[in-house]
């Protein structure tokens, strides 16, 4: 399978909103490539394995899932999700539940300091009104008439939603303190007990902090950290993978790219090439099976091993939802009708098991979606 291929599958029932930037090229100028809001059902599945740039996604209503940081989690109304540009994340819609969001995705080329990064949240608590409000005025301001001065208006608030967003840990004293120590001297072996010291405050009393104001436990946020330091000394051009990994605190390259990949969806020594082109219906990508197969196993084992040492603990895995046997398909193109695929997956289930992992669902119609 190539790592670097996107997938987009849309339920036919789908009702979307969406502004794009090659049609409003207001939105270019603020680095956004698309914005809009969706209220969709399963079979949605969307995987983004190198996206340009940062993305936000709020859930208004219903619940999906999502992956990030290597694992899954529940997306829920008032739950803003963030990932930085180049990572690996994907969604889809749990079977007989809506699912009702909007988005913010940017377009962010290596060397531009992006809106989500290392030490934003992955995940925060938020009012999804004030986004999709935004997004929606922004939309009848652009179709209707479409006044510069109000169309400054409208992308003020939502770029600065996004902003507030992506920064509430900045609001705590405490965590930052801990943060500015921690990403200056990512080869220290760092330890939940020392980041407690750190804050002045216990682990358990620490790791509560974080959850709330990250999303994440301590050392997985420890563990991103690092993770998007070794992305950007690999975009950087260095070479020695080696030499990448003794700087972000890894013991050898080897546990570096197990990590890596995981978080960030293909190898250190595949990450500078250019990212995939999404698939599309009707479309098959190079490289990749035309009839389905399993995305790696970002949400397989939810450990995080750094230098013989496991990163948070069993209540860490907990608290971040993680689900370890699912798994996201990727879909190239279904050339079979929606009646033979079932039958199709049973006669060869061996054969794609052993080579690709289990294909998950059936009957899926595949569509174009720009989430």
């Amino acid at each position: 399978m190539n790592p670097t291929e996107d997938v987009s599958l849309r339920a036919p029932e789908a009702r979307e909103i969406v502004l794009r930037a090659e049609t409003f090229p207001a939105l270019a100028r603020h680095r956004i490539a698309h914005v809009g809001w969706m209220e969709t059902g399963a079979p949605y599945r969307i995987v983004r394995v190198r996206p340009s740039g940062s993305f936000i996604h709020v859930c208004v209503a219903g619940e999906g899932r999502i992956l990030l940081d290597g694992r899954w989690t529940t997306s829920k109304p008032g739950m803003a999700c963030l990932a930085p540009p180049r990572v690996l994340n994907a969604f889809h819609a749990v079977p007989n539940r809506s699912w009702h969001f909007c988005w913010v995705r940017f377009i962010e080329p290596p060397g531009v300091a992006p809106v989500v990064h290392a030490a934003s949240p992955v995940k925060t608590r938020c009012n999804p009104a004030i986004l999709k409000s935004a997004i929606e005025g922004l939309q009848a301001e652009f179709t209707g008439s479409a006044e510069a001065r109000f169309i400054a208006h409208w992308l003020e608030l939502l770029v600065g939603e996004v902003q507030r967003l992506a920064k509430p840990w900045r609001e705590n004293e405490r965590l930052a303190r801990v943060w500015e120590r921690v990403g200056n001297d990512l080869a220290y072996p760092w330890t939940a007990e020392e980041l407690a010291r750190l804050a002045h405050c216990s682990p358990e009393h620490l790791r509560r902090l974080c959850l709330l104001e990250l999303g994440r436990p301590p050392m997985q946020h420890v563990t991103s950290l690092r993770v998007q330091r070794a992305a950007e000394l690999l975009l950087a051009g260095e070479s020695k993978l080696a030499a990448v990994a003794e700087a972000v605190g890894y013991s050898d390259a080897f546990a570096l790219s197990k990590i890596f990949k995981k978080w960030i969806g293909c190898a250190p020594a595949n990450y500078r090439e250019a990212p995939g082109k999404t698939v599309r219906s009707g479309q098959k990508a190079d490289g990749l099976s035309s009839d389905g197969c399993r995305l790696g196993n970002a949400a397989g084992d939810a450990r995080h091993e750094r230098m013989g040492q496991v990163d948070g603990g069993p209540q860490d895995r907990d608290a971040l939802g993680a689900a370890g046997g699912d798994a996201v398909p990727c879909v190239g193109r279904l050339s079979r009708s929606r009646e033979m695929l079932p039958a199709f997956l049973a006669g060869d289930r061996n054969r794609w098991s052993h080579r690709w992992g289990v294909v998950r669902d059936a009957g899926f119609e595949p569509a174009t979606s720009c989430v």
